[in-house]
């Protein structure tokens, strides 16, 4: 082996190699680093606080994609003349087959049930804000946007028809994985003689 391989990979200040033997990494004891650099600590934070924003604009983009999934799994479908708004959001939002609602209590509902202006607003501020933490937007510009974007998601959901909120605040929460009778395997089958 080379004993410029096996050195401390430090220079001591006069710029001159360390001649310990390295044993951390390439360091010798003395110069392995033992605290953080503050750079990394700093950056450790903006990164976590970038991961919450985002978090924030990736949960509103959920919410409008559950409204519309929610909408059309409604008994009697989306409707003929449903707003622009929302023919817009349906454009975006790839909807296969929604998940049948299990029950239902009868309420009035209409094109105008749920405002889909503001959920339209709501989707494409998610999006931007999204956009704006990808291209490295200032701090006090994406800080100023997530609280916009918070307030959007309550007026949203403030805006549902009373009938149809707890519906769709129920749809929003995740449900228990439901449980299956088992099969009997082969294994376990009787066979008659």
């Amino acid at each position: 082996m080379d004993k410029t391989q096996a050195r401390c990979r430090a220079l001591k200040r006069d710029q001159t190699p360390c001649p310990n033997p390295a044993k951390y990494g390439g360091y010798c004891g003395v110069h392995f680093p033992k605290k953080k650099a503050e750079w990394v600590e700093r950056a450790s934070a903006a990164a976590k606080y970038a991961s919450g924003i985002l978090t924030l604009a990736v949960g509103a983009e959920e919410v409008v994609n559950l409204a519309v999934k929610f909408w059309q799994a409604l008994p009697f479908g989306p409707g003929p003349r449903m707003p622009e708004e929302y023919k817009f959001l349906t454009a975006r939002i790839p909807v296969s087959y929604p998940e049948m609602l299990d029950g239902w209590s009868p309420t009035t509902k209409g094109p105008n049930s749920i405002d889909w202006a503001q959920a339209k607003k709501l989707y494409l501020h998610a999006k931007a804000l999204q956009e704006q933490i990808q291209q490295g937007a200032p701090e006090s510009a994406v800080e100023m946007s997530a609280r916009q974007l918070d307030a959007e998601i309550s007026l949203f959901i403030d805006s549902v028809q009373p009938g149809l909120k707890g519906r769709l605040v129920g749809s929003l929460q995740p449900r228990p994985k439901r449980n299956r009778p088992e099969t009997p395997s082969d294994s376990a089958a009787v066979y008659c003689q």
